[in-house]
């Protein structure tokens, strides 16, 4: 069994016959070996900081300070506590293996012993120490990174919260020039109106991705029927040929409910729009497991492949279509509730909306309500 990279090794022996053997014998696998014939001269080498072995060989009968009593030792600091530890005893019985276990170290291997027996184990112990090291470094380094994307959001937030706030300021600043110019009834003015109404669309996603800080938004069971309810009551005035068609049974979804109420808001606003005055829309929702899929259908031109894809992706606009994606603030915040979000339509006329959300957690009994109403 062939060592590289030069592990080094300390051996804590009181029998000098038996280190010179060890020593000999190690040297030959490629590891660097350090000698000391008593406890108290091994404490006093690894006090040293520039000295930090990579496994220890430990007699556990010597006089003055037992094998028992250094390992114990050793275990207490930071320096030394990680260090595989491999007892070395004539003693046999349980209640020995035990004590050594119990002191930290990591084996134990009776005398006398095979050699190779002794290099197998000692391969074992150095290469779980290594992989020990690499994930604790992993996991540090995780952490760091954790950290450091943390820090980064809050920037982000705040530095969005005032790029908004600044804009919206600025727009309002606007609005009495821009009434100016429509009171003139020019066509193109119009336009204008158009252009900065959809700028205050973006402005108001933009504050309210900003102060929608995920840390402090909790997931709750929502009352899906609620949120929809309060959403088209006050439509209703607007657009009073509006018609909609709601599942039999409403199945409770989970969510941050400010996240989940945005997402009903913008998608029904869209479909209404999308579909113009005589609107229909048919709202559903079905359980897949511990998932609910929501759908949303009008009676709207049906969009093409190229519009499907413009608003399902995650570009304000694409260059194919030059078409605004008022929806991508759907799919962000779908998929930040661990949802999915698609547009599926069949046909010239009508588009179906889908997007999924984790089902509330006693989905169990929403699941047998729904199978009785749906036989």
């Amino acid at each position: 069994m062939e060592q590289t990279g030069k592990d080094s090794l300390l051996i804590i022996d009181d029998m000098p016959h038996h280190l010179k053997l060890l020593q000999h014998y190690l040297q030959q696998y490629d590891f660097k070996v350090y000698l000391a014939d008593s406890g108290q001269m091994a404490l006093e080498m690894l006090d040293n900081d520039t000295f930090n072995p990579d496994l220890i060989l430990l007699d556990a009968i010597m006089p003055e300070m037992d094998g028992y009593e250094v390992c114990r030792r050793l275990k207490v600091h930071d320096k030394t506590r990680d260090i595989p530890v491999i007892f070395m005893t004539s003693l046999w019985e349980i209640q020995d293996k035990m004590s050594a276990f119990s002191v930290g170290a990591s084996d134990f291997l009776p005398k006398p012993f095979p050699p190779e027996e002794l290099i197998a184990r000692m391969t074992v112990h150095l290469e779980l120490n290594k992989t020990k090291r690499r994930l604790n470094q992993e996991i540090t380094t995780r952490n760091l990174n954790y950290q450091r994307l943390i820090s980064l959001g809050q920037e982000l937030e705040i530095t969005a919260q005032w790029v908004g706030q600044r804009l919206q300021q600025q727009f309002q600043q606007l609005q009495p020039t821009l009434a100016n110019l429509l009171a003139s009834k020019k066509p193109q003015y119009n336009e204008i109106k158009q252009l900065f109404k959809s700028a205050e669309s973006k402005i108001d996603d933009i504050l309210f991705i900003a102060n929608s800080n995920t840390s402090a938004l909790e997931k709750q069971r929502l009352n899906t029927q609620e949120i929809v309810q309060s959403i088209l009551t006050p439509l209703k005035t607007k657009y009073p040929q509006l018609k909609v068609n709601f599942p039999d049974t409403w199945i409770d979804a989970e969510g941050a409910f400010i996240w989940v109420k945005k997402i009903w808001e913008i998608l029904i606003d869209f479909s209404l729009r999308q579909a113009g005055k005589n609107v229909q829309l048919t709202i559903n929702n079905e359980l897949f497991d511990s998932t609910v899929r929501f759908s949303l259908k009008n009676n709207g031109t049906a969009l093409n492949k190229s519009q499907i894809a413009a608003l399902l992706n995650y570009r304000e606009k694409t260059k194919e279509t030059e078409m605004d994606n008022e929806l991508f603030l759907i799919r962000y915040l779908v998929e930040k509730c661990g949802g999915e979000f698609s547009i599926e339509n069949r046909g010239l006329i009508g588009n179906t909306f889908y997007f999924t959300l984790p089902a509330a957690l006693d989905f169990g009994n929403t699941y047998n309500r729904y199978l009785s109403l749906s036989v």
